[in-house]
């Protein structure tokens, strides 16, 4: 049984599938399994897992009818036999010696989930003094609202594969790691963050995450509100309140964004009075948190009030200030 099982869903990537497995196949911890699935992809995709199948054994190579994100890496843990797992989006590249370092971490620190930081492919790599955090119990969920070095994202991190046992990601759904990462980190009792940036992340401008609007970015409000659930179960008043006010912003911004690539259909419309709904259904809830400031307590009465009046208030007051 190897250590690691690194999960890699490949859908249309020839152009960047190569560095990908490259700094895969190249990792300086050798005791892992590949698993390449390939979700129907229509390009040459396909035909250059196959070649890197071929060459390293430690390749599991899966071709699957499309599916999507969520289905491809559903498929990778159902296969993987790993006590860890790794998940790698096919057209980014990892450092190589990324799962040697967060696999070190995580028997270090008797931990079951490393994280390093990611960075972009137009950033340049910054030379910062390594700094390692540790967080245990309830502090472990606890850092989706409070801490700056926490990332939502999945694949910058180790899991142990246990913390699986009972999730998967939604099919069907965009912003897929946001309706994940809270039932992963409640399942934890333990984390180690550190700031090494050993992840590239390519921005792809035909992702969703860099796409133009559409009404698949509204997804991220039912996984907030699937995080929120969650919290209350849990009873802890603090990570209540502070998941509240991340429910609260995503329904602010996701109106702004409506409201910024407006176009009359009744798909929009629809959506327009269903966080118009959410909010005032809120809404005292919103006003009552004692995580909201004072100005944020304004803001949340003049976006019940009128959400396009708010939004232009906002616009307004912005440019008088941008003026000086």
């Amino acid at each position: 049984m190897p250590k690691i099982s690194i999960i890699v869903p490949v859908y249309n990537v020839e152009n960047y599938l190569k560095k990908c497995l490259d700094s895969i196949v190249n990792q300086t911890f050798k005791d892992i399994e590949i698993i390449l699935i390939n979700d129907g992809s229509t390009d040459n995709s396909l035909n250059i897992c196959k070649e890197y199948a071929k060459k390293d054994h430690r390749i599991r190579l899966i071709n699957k009818p499309n599916g999507g994100l969520s289905s491809a890496r559903n498929v990778g843990i159902d296969l993987s036999t790993g006590e860890y797992l790794g998940f790698v989006d096919s057209d980014d590249w990892i450092a190589l010696n990324m799962y040697e370092k967060l696999y070190n971490l995580c028997k270090i620190f008797n931990a079951d989930i490393s994280q390093c930081k990611y960075i972009r492919n137009n950033e340049q790599k910054l030379n910062t003094p390594l700094r390692i955090e540790i967080f245990n119990g309830i502090n472990v969920l606890n850092q989706i609202f409070v801490n700056k070095m926490f990332t939502i994202i999945i694949w910058n991190k180790l899991y142990k594969k246990e913390l699986f046992k009972d999730i998967r990601f939604p099919i069907g759904k965009f912003h897929e790691d946001e309706f994940t990462i809270h039932h992963i980190l409640y399942n934890s009792n333990s984390l180690v963050s550190s700031n090494e940036q050993l992840y590239f992340y390519r921005i792809n401008p035909n992702g969703i995450m860099e796409s133009k609007f559409n009404l698949s970015k509204l997804d991220a409000i039912n996984a907030f509100e699937d995080r929120l659930s969650l919290i209350k179960k849990i009873g802890d008043k603090n990570l209540y309140y502070r998941a509240l006010k991340q429910y609260k912003g995503i329904l602010i911004n996701r109106y702004i964004m409506l409201y910024e690539n407006w176009n009359a259909s009744s798909s929009y419309r629809k959506a327009k009075k269903n966080i118009e709904y959410k909010f005032k259904n809120n809404f005292i809830k919103f006003l009552h948190n004692p995580h909201e400031t004072f100005w944020s307590k304004i803001r949340i009465i003049l976006f019940g009030i009128s959400p396009t009046c708010a939004i232009k208030l906002t616009k307004i007051i912005l440019n008088v200030i941008c003026r000086g």
